[in-house]
């Protein structure tokens, strides 16, 4: 009976070793922490364009009149779909490659989502607010769970490309794969 025992748990033992070894590890998407945002493939709708683009050192020299730039703000993080993983915003500017506050065309977020292999976009969050013949509103991200908030500083009459004295909140949902605007109000007039 003892060499029944000993030869039966030896083979449940060992059948666990095998399958163990035999079944195929879990599909974990990447983790976009870990992703180099400064070699990123952006959506070019995020300029104008009607083709991706690839990130070298953070920018992409388009062309004599379209530079595209990435990584001025640190990437936010934050779990928007609420899977226990991470999405990622980055933040763009399309200019003219002048490199100065007043060549700036566009301010505007690109939101990814890890897949197996890599990085998608799932979204280009644009802000709201941006009075006539003034320069392009900033925006900053905060990614929460279903959402996305936005600080907008926009700019005024009497701002000096420093300092955009407006100020502006919007709240983008996230639902079924969609972003949506749900609010957006200034908070703070331009002086």
């Amino acid at each position: 009976m003892r060499k029944v025992r000993r030869f039966a748990v030896g083979i449940v033992f060992l059948a666990g070793v095998v399958a163990a070894s035999v079944a195929p590890a879990a599909a974990i998407p990447i983790d976009l922490h870990g992703v180099n945002w400064r070699a990123a493939r952006l959506p070019g709708e995020v300029c104008g364009l009607h083709h991706a683009v690839r990130l070298h050192g953070g920018k992409v020299h388009v062309s004599s009149r379209l530079e595209i730039d990435a990584g001025w703000h640190r990437v936010v993080y934050g779990d928007l779909d609420g899977d226990g993983r991470d999405e990622a915003a980055l933040s763009v500017a399309c200019s003219n490659g002048g490199g100065t506050a007043d060549s700036v065309l566009s301010y505007a977020v690109v939101v990814f989502h890890a897949t197996m292999r890599s990085s998608v976009p799932i979204g280009i969050l644009r802000p709201r607010h941006r009075p006539p013949h003034q320069l392009p509103t900033l925006l900053q991200v905060q990614v929460d769970p279903g959402r996305v908030v936005g600080r907008e500083a926009f700019y005024g009459s009497n701002d000096g490309t420093c300092c955009p004295s407006g100020r502006a909140r919007t709240v983008w949902t996230y639902r079924h794969g969609t972003f949506r605007l749900a609010s957006s109000r200034i908070t703070k007039r331009p002086g």
